[in-house]
């Protein structure tokens, strides 16, 4: 059975710890520095460390977009390889002290951390305080650490909703879901979710909405589609270009192919310059020819990726 892994970004992981958000028998990771505030006074006695300074490898020198967390794959497969298995992984994430993209790339690529366990969901935690704040005063609700982490977001957990306004709190639910291409819905406290802690978010054919950038060279999510089979040397190609030509600015992919031939549909995702796909069950997803992509990232050219795309259907 592979082991659900849910990211969750927060910078105060014991705001959110204690939501009904995780599945019973969930095991928990932090750096050790959260850890150890986290571990004061709580009642949670299944927590796993992994290295206070994330250790970082490249598989191509000098590359920032094929960075892998070794600490994280150490600590997901000694989590997976215990005599009670787990049935989830919460792994918390402060995006103030580590690259939240090469976090969620590395579970998505490491043979050792996919043997045994898959990417669920990415829950990003926000402060309503501090962005009715940023709101109120004029100043950009989203900063820089921020960005990339709505780009992935599956769902938004709102905190501190107490000291907001009504109406504030509906435009910070604006905001965040103006934003997002791929996240759902903003959870607030109490509220439980998906079906146990699952939301099987990133192994599926995405439901997902284009966003269109507020600025030139801003965050974007752009939907391509085909309703007609693809050729398949002609889309390993594409998806060759797209990394080779968009790793850098390229935040989320996801999609689910009809390939010419194939009698399964094809899943795939990505961040950064990885790019992954896997047979897809017909039992899951009725077989259909239809295609969808969807890519979230900054300064993405919507009208050269249609035109690309295009190019990929079967003649």
């Amino acid at each position: 059975m592979s082991v659900p892994i849910t990211v969750v970004v927060s910078p105060r992981p014991r705001e959110v710890l204690y939501e009904p958000f995780w599945a019973e028998g969930a095991t928990f990771i932090f750096d050790q520095t959260t850890a150890t505030m986290v571990a004061e006074g709580n009642a949670l006695s299944d927590l796993r460390v992994y290295a206070s300074e994330p250790e970082v490898f490249f598989r191509n020198r000098d590359c920032q977009c094929c960075a892998i967390r070794e600490d994280l794959v150490c600590s997901v497969v000694r989590a997976t390889r215990r005599a009670q298995v787990p049935n989830q992984i919460v792994i918390f994430l402060d995006p103030t002290g580590c690259d939240v993209l090469v976090a969620i790339s590395t579970i998505l690529s490491s043979v050792e951390i996919t043997r045994r366990s898959s990417l669920d969901a990415v829950l990003v935690h926000v402060d309503a305080g501090e962005l009715a704040t940023r709101l109120t005063t004029g100043g950009a609700i989203i900063d820089d650490w921020l960005l990339p982490a709505i780009a992935v977001a599956d769902r938004f957990i709102l905190g501190n909703c107490n000291n907001v306004r009504p109406h504030i709190e509906r435009q910070i639910r604006a905001e965040l879901m103006g934003r997002s291409g791929f996240a759902k819905e903003v959870l607030g406290a109490g509220e439980r979710c998906g079906d146990r802690g699952r939301l099987q978010a990133w192994h599926v054919a995405p439901e997902v909405r284009s966003v269109e950038a507020d600025h030139p060279g801003g965050l974007s999510t752009v939907v391509l589609r085909a309703d007609q089979p693809l050729d398949e040397d002609a889309i390993n190609e594409w998806f060759d270009w797209m990394i080779a030509s968009h790793a850098s600015r390229l935040f989320r992919l996801q999609g689910t192919l009809s390939v010419q031939g194939n009698k399964e549909r094809r899943c795939c995702h990505g961040v950064l310059s990885f790019a992954g796909s896997h047979a897809e069950s017909t039992e899951s997803i009725p077989c259909s020819s239809e295609s969808v992509i969807a890519i979230s990232g900054v300064g993405l050219d919507g009208d050269e990726l249609m035109a690309s795309f295009a190019e990929t259907i079967a003649s």
